[in-house]
């Protein structure tokens, strides 16, 4: 027969699993953040093309001939939601680096990588 499970063990499993787990949540939000920087240039990228088409072509909208200052902000506005999506996936994903530094930290775990009896640096290193 086996040993009985100790409170302690159950403490030190769910703690590794803690570990574990917001380890994978880390890297998972470091990926969100780069797919969100990713989707802001994008938009920026669509932004600079759409509108140097605007002045090559002379690209109209409509045959009343409103002015430019509409088209480039028809043209502008026309793939916000590009931007708006990336800049949610942006806050979720620093939001998430933020939880899960603070659930690292919380429970003892250094989020710089010294650990106790370290040597500090020297200050004019």
């Amino acid at each position: 027969m086996g040993e009985r499970i100790t409170a302690e063990d159950i403490a030190a499993a769910n703690d590794e699993w803690l570990d574990r787990a917001g380890r994978l949540a880390r890297a998972l939000a470091t990926v969100l953040l780069v797919v969100a920087a990713l989707g802001v240039l994008s938009w920026l990228w669509i932004q600079v093309r759409i509108q140097t088409e605007l002045d090559t072509r002379g690209i109209t909208y409509s045959t009343d001939e409103p002015s430019e200052v509409v088209h480039r902000l028809d043209a502008l506005t026309g793939n916000l939601g590009l931007l708006l999506q990336s800049a949610l996936a942006g806050a979720v994903a620093a939001a998430l680096r933020l939880w899960t530094s603070k659930l690292h930290a919380d429970r003892g775990r250094s989020l710089h990588g010294a650990r106790i009896g370290d040597l500090a640096p020297d200050p004019g290193d």
